[in-house]
C-alpha cells in the first residue's frame, strides 16, 4: 500500500470512524488468519497503522477500544524469523498502538446490561450516540487477556532474539552494517515502550520470560542489537533485575581476565566462545550504561572501575579493548549529562492512582503539548559523578597518555623500520589499545567544561527553531549549574590532552609510521578532541542532529499536540542536543589551528583508509563551525601545492 493510499485512509477513518475502522479491523483479522496473503497483510498492516492513533483514542472513537488487545494478540502470534517483513510490519503497529497510550494492565469488569448494536447501517446524521458504559464494559473484558498477550509477545520475541545468536562465523560483525540493524532497533523501542505501559503486577511475567532468556543466551551474531534488546526492557524495572544482571556480567569479566596471566600471543588463540562470552557480557554493560538511569549503577561504581582497570592491565586484545573502553565511555557520559527517567503515557499522580486506573482505558489517546508537560523525573549530574569522572580521568587516562608517551615520543629505541617506517606487530597493537582508551575517556568527560556558558554563542539568541529544541519551560532543570562545571583539574586535562595530540601527530609525521590503524587513530583523535572539546556547535549541526533523531516514524502526527509517550521524546532529544551545545570555547584557538595543520598532513596518506577517515573528519568538523572551513581548506591547498603527496614528503 502506498504513502498516498494510507493516508486517503487515514483521513477518511478521521471523518467516518464507525464505517472505516470496522472495515480495517474485519479486513487485518482475515488476513492474519492466513499464512498465504502476505501483501495483502502488509496492506492491512499498514492501513491499521496510520489509524491506530484513531482506534487508541477513547475520546474519538471509545468503539475501537474493545478491539485493540484482541488484535494485539493475534500480531504478537506472527512474530517470528520466517517472514522479516511481517514482522517489522506487526512490531510497527504494536510500537504505534503503545505510543498512542495503550496501557497493558486488567481492570475491574464493568456492570451493563446493554446489548450491543450495530450502528454500521446508520448515516451519521441518523447514528445514535456512543454507549459508553457497553463500551467500558466490553474494553474490560477484552482487558481480562492483557497476561496472554505478554506471554505471546514477549516469548515470540525472546524467540526470535535467540534465533540470531547461532553462528561464529559472524563474530566481530559492525553492527553498522548488519542487515538487521533496523530489526533490532524496532525491537528495542517497542519492547521497551510495552514495558514502560505495563502494570506492575504483569511485570513478573516479562522478568520472567527475561530470566529464561539471559540463561540461554551468552555469543555470537548481534550481540550489540540483542543486549540492546535486553538494556531496553532491563532500564524500565532496574529495581527488579538490574544490579543482578550488571554484578553478574562485571563478576564474569573479571573471573575470565583473572584466569591466569595471558601473553598476547596466547590471548589471539583462545577459543572463540571464550572470546564471545566476555565480548557478551561488555556489551551487556555498554548498553545498561547507555539506557538505564544512572543512579542504579552509581552505586556499583568500585567494581565498575575496578573491571576497567582489570581490562586495560591484562587484556592485550584489541578488539576487547576497544569494546571495553566503549563501555567506559557509555558509563563517563551517563553519569555526566541530564536524562529523562522512563515516561509512561500519563502523569504519574495518575498512574500510581489506583481509582483512575480502574478505568485506564478511558485515558488513552490522550495528547499533550510538549510545552505543557510536567511530572517528569530526571537524573542530574553531581558531586558524586564528577568525584568518579575524576577517578578515572586519574586512575585510566592519565595514566595511558604517559604510558603512550613514553612509548612514542620519550622512546628513542621503539623498532621502526628505517626504510618502510612499519613498527612490530606488539608495539603496533600496544599503541592502538593505548589510543582506544584516551579516544573513549576523552568522549566520556566531554559533558564536564571548564567554560562558562554565558561566553556561549550568541548566533542562538531570539531564535525560533533554538527556542523550540530548548524551551521546555515546565521542565527544565536548572541546565547552568547542572551541565557548567568551572573545575580547574579538567582545564588542565584539556590543555595536558591537547599537547599530547600534537606531540603524538608530529611523532607519527616525523617518524613517518606506516601503519593505517595508528593513522586513522590519530585522525580520529585529532576529530573527537575538536568536536567534543573544541569549539562550540553551531545552529545548523544542532538542528541536523535533532531532525536525524526526530525521523522516527511515529511522528508523523500534524499538529502541536502530541501522545505523552511521543512528546517527552522531545524532552530526551533537546538534552541530548544541550549536552553537544555544552558551552565549547567561541573561538578558533592556536592549539586548533596545530591540530588541523596534522590533520591536513595526515591528509595525504597513500592508505585508502586513511583517507576516507580524514574526509569524514573533515565533514564532522565542518558541522561543527563554519571558522574551521577557512582553515582546514588553506591547510588542505597548501599540501597540494607543496612538491609531495604523501606523509613521507612532510
Amino acid at each position: 500500500m502506498s504513502l498516498v493510499s494510507a493516508s486517503s485512509i487515514r483521513s477518511l477513518a478521521e471523518v467516518e470512524p464507525d464505517l472505516v475502522i470496522p472495515t480495517i479491523l474485519d479486513f487485518t483479522f482475515e488476513s492474519l488468519e492466513s499464512d498465504f496473503l502476505v501483501k495483502r497483510t502488509i496492506s492491512c498492516l499498514t492501513a491499521l497503522e496510520m489509524t491506530s492513533p484513531i482506534i487508541s483514542s477513547w475520546s474519538i472513537f471509545p468503539q475501537g477500544a474493545k478491539n485493540i488487545i484482541p488484535i494485539l494478540t493475534k500480531l504478537a502470534d506472527k512474530i517470528n524469523i520466517s517472514n522479516s517483513e511481517i514482522t517489522m510490519r506487526v512490531l510497527s503497529v504494536i510500537n504505534s498502538f503503545v505510543t498512542h497510550g495503550i496501557i497493558f494492565g486488567e481492570v475491574p469488569i464493568c456492570d451493563s446490561s446493554d446489548e450491543i448494536e450495530n450502528s454500521s447501517s446508520y448515516l451519521i446524521s441518523e447514528r445514535p450516540p456512543v454507549n459508553l458504559d457497553l463500551e467500558s464494559y466490553l474494553t474490560s473484558v477484552s482487558l481480562q487477556e492483557v497476561e496472554y498477550f505478554i506471554e505471546i509477545f514477549f516469548s515470540n520475541i525472546f524467540s526470535l532474539v535467540g534465533s540470531f545468536i547461532v553462528d561464529t562465523g559472524y563474530f566481530g560483525e559492525s553492527s553498522m552494517d548488519n542487515p538487521d540493524r533496523n530489526l533490532f532497533n524496532l525491537l528495542a523501542t517497542t519492547c521497551q515502550n510495552v514495558t514502560v505501559q505495563t502494570r506492575s503486577n504483569h511485570l513478573p511475567i516479562i522478568l520472567n520470560k527475561l530470566n529464561g532468556f539471559l540463561g540461554n543466551c551468552a555469543s555470537s551474531k548481534n550481540q550489540d542489537n540483542i543486549c540492546n534488546v535486553i538494556a531496553s526492557i532491563v532500564s524500565v524495572m532496574p529495581e527488579n533485575v538490574f544490579d543482578k544482571i550488571l554484578s553478574q556480567s562485571l563478576s564474569e569479566i573479571n573471573q575470565q581476565l583473572n584466569d591466569g596471566p595471558i601473553n598476547g600471543s596466547d590471548w589471539k588463540m583462545r577459543d572463540f566462545s571464550y572470546r564471545d562470552i566476555i565480548k557478551f557480557h561488555i556489551q551487556i554493560s555498554i548498553s545498561l550504561f547507555k539506557s538505564s538511569d544512572p543512579t542504579y549503577f552509581i552505586k556499583h561504581r568500585d567494581l565498575i572501575i575496578s573491571t576497567f582497570e582489570n581490562f586495560f592491565v591484562k587484556c592485550p586484545a584489541i578488539d576487547i579493548v576497544k569494546l571495553a573502553s566503549n563501555s567506559m565511555y557509555s558509563f563517563l557520559s551517563s553519569i555526566t549529562q541530564i536524562k529523562l527517567k522512563n515516561p509512561r503515557s500519563l502523569p504519574l499522580s495518575i498512574w500510581n492512582n489506583s481509582d483512575s486506573m480502574n478505568k485506564h482505558f478511558e485515558y488513552w489517546g490522550l495528547t499533550v503539548n510538549p510545552d505543557d508537560l510536567d511530572e517528569l523525573e530526571f537524573y542530574s549530574p553531581n558531586i558524586e559523578s564528577l568525584e568518579i569522572s575524576t577517578l578515572i580521568k586519574d586512575s585510566i587516562i592519565i595514566p595511558a597518555i604517559l604510558k603512550l608517551s613514553n612509548l612514542t615520543i620519550s622512546n628513542n629505541d621503539v623498532s621502526i623500520d628505517s626504510v618502510s617506517g612499519s613498527l612490530s606487530s606488539i608495539e603496533t597493537d600496544q599503541i592502538l589499545i593505548l589510543l582506544e582508551i584516551i579516544i573513549y575517556g576523552m568522549r566520556g568527560l566531554s559533558n564536564i567544561t571548564s567554560d562558562p556558558r554565558c561566553e556561549g554563542n550568541q548566533d542562538f539568541d531570539h531564535d525560533t527553531i533554538f527556542d523550540i529544541l530548548h524551551g521546555l519551560k515546565n521542565i527544565n532543570p536548572n541546565f547552568n549549574i547542572q551541565l557548567v562545571y568551572d573545575f580547574q583539574q579538567f582545564s588542565d586535562f584539556q590543555k595536558t590532552l591537547c599537547d599530547f595530540i600534537l606531540k603524538i601527530a608530529d611523532w607519527n609525521l616525523s617518524r613517518c609510521i606506516d601503519s593505517s590503524e595508528i593513522n586513522c587513530s590519530l585522525v580520529t583523535l585529532i576529530k573527537d578532541f575538536i568536536s567534543f572539546h573544541g569549539i562550540k556547535a553551531t545552529k545548523k549541526s544542532l538542528i541536523n542532529n535533532w531532525s536525524h533523531d526526530w525521523s522516527d516514524h511515529s511522528l508523523r502526527l500534524p499538529g502541536p499536540y502530541l501522545p505523552r509517550i511521543i512528546a517527552c521524546k522531545k524532552v530526551v532529544y533537546s538534552c541530548r542536543i544541550l549536552s553537544l551545545d555544552n558551552s565549547k570555547i567561541s573561538s578558533v584557538s592556536q592549539s586548533h589551528r596545530h591540530l588541523i595543520k596534522k590533520l591536513s598532513k595526515i591528509f595525504f596518506s597513500t592508505y585508502d583508509n586513511v583517507i576516507k577517515e580524514c574526509s569524514k573528519a573533515v565533514d564532522k568538523i565542518f558541522l561543527m563551525h563554519r571558522l574551521f572551513s577557512d582553515l582546514i581548506l588553506d591547510e588542505i591547498f597548501e599540501n597540494l601545492l607543496s612538491d609531495g603527496n604523501s606523509i613521507s614528503s612532510f
